[in-house]
C-alpha cells in the first residue's frame, strides 16, 4: 500500500507532462483546423430547414436559392414585423420629444439672458439717474449757500439801486390808480 500512491502520482505526472508537450509542439494537428481544409467534408442535404430569428414576424424575402453556398452570419431571409416597425416610430416619436425639450431649454437660455441684459440695462439707467439727481441736488444746495451768503452779506448797491426803482415804479402806479 505504501508504494501505490506514489507510483498512481507518477503516473499521472507522466501522462500530464506528454500531454502539455504534445499540445505546445504542434506535432498534433485538428482535422477541422481550416489550414488543412481545402474542400468541405460534408454536404447536407435536406428538405427542411429549422431556422430562428430574435423576434417574430412574417417572411417578405428569401435572399439564397437551392444549392447556394451560405457563411455563418449570411442574411437568408426578411421580416415583415409590425413589433419592430412600432419599435422604430416610438424611437423616433422620442428622438422628436427630445429635440423639443432641447429647442425648449434653448429658449428659455435665450429668454433669462434677455432679462439679464433688461437688469443690467436697468441698473445703468438707475445708475444714471441717481447721478443726476445728485448733481441737481447739488446745485440747489450751492445756490441756497449762495443766497445764505447773499443775504449776510447784505444787499449789493446795485440791487438797492434797482429795488429803489421798483418802489418809485410801484408808487407811481399807486398814485395812478388812486386817481382814478
Amino acid at each position: 500500500m505504501r508504494f501505490i500512491r506514489p507510483m498512481v502520482y507518477s503516473v499521472m505526472a507522466i501522462v500530464i507532462g506528454t500531454s502539455v508537450f504534445l499540445l505546445t509542439s504542434k506535432q498534433a494537428t485538428s482535422q477541422t483546423d481550416p489550414v488543412n481544409q481545402t474542400h468541405p467534408t460534408a454536404y447536407i442535404e435536406t428538405n427542411e430547414v429549422s431556422a430562428s430569428f430574435k423576434v417574430g414576424g412574417r417572411v417578405t424575402e428569401v435572399l439564397v436559392k437551392e444549392g447556394d453556398v451560405v457563411k455563418k452570419g449570411q442574411v437568408l431571409a426578411r421580416l415583415q414585423s409590425t413589433e419592430i416597425e412600432a419599435k422604430v416610430e416610438q424611437a423616433k416619436a422620442a428622438v422628436a420629444l427630445a429635440q423639443g425639450k432641447i429647442a425648449e431649454a434653448e429658449g428659455a437660455t435665450a429668454t433669462a439672458e434677455a432679462k439679464k441684459q433688461q437688469g443690467i440695462a436697468g441698473v445703468n439707467v438707475t445708475a444714471e439717474t441717481a447721478e443726476q439727481q445728485v448733481a441737481q441736488a447739488q446745485a440747489a444746495v450751492s445756490a441756497a449757500q449762495a443766497k445764505v451768503d447773499g443775504l449776510r452779506n447784505g444787499a449789493r448797491p446795485e440791487e438797492k439801486k434797482q429795488a429803489e426803482i421798483q418802489f418809485k415804479a410801484a408808487s407811481e402806479v399807486y398814485t395812478i390808480a388812486e386817481q382814478i
